[in-house]
């Protein structure tokens, strides 16, 4: 795991909408797409430092997978 890593591959609105709704949340996490990356492969970049507690992380974790599920996202 490095320190900027992709979260999820997705669709380029499905990553709009999760940045969108993690940002509501709290969660500052990174769409990004083409021409970024390929066609239909559309992620999440997010940056993980040793500042962050493990609460946050849970909390990140929690809420991603939250959204994920609600958004039938696989």
């Amino acid at each position: 795991l490095s320190p900027s890593s992709a979260a999820s591959d997705v669709y380029k609105r499905q990553a709009l909408t999760l940045a969108r709704e993690l940002e509501e949340r709290g969660v500052i996490i990174t769409a990004i797409r083409p021409p970024t990356v390929p066609v239909g492969e559309s992620r999440l970049r997010m940056t993980v430092t040793a500042a962050h507690s493990k609460e946050q992380l849970d909390y990140v974790a929690k809420t991603l997978h939250e959204l994920l599920v609600d958004m039938n996202i696989h």
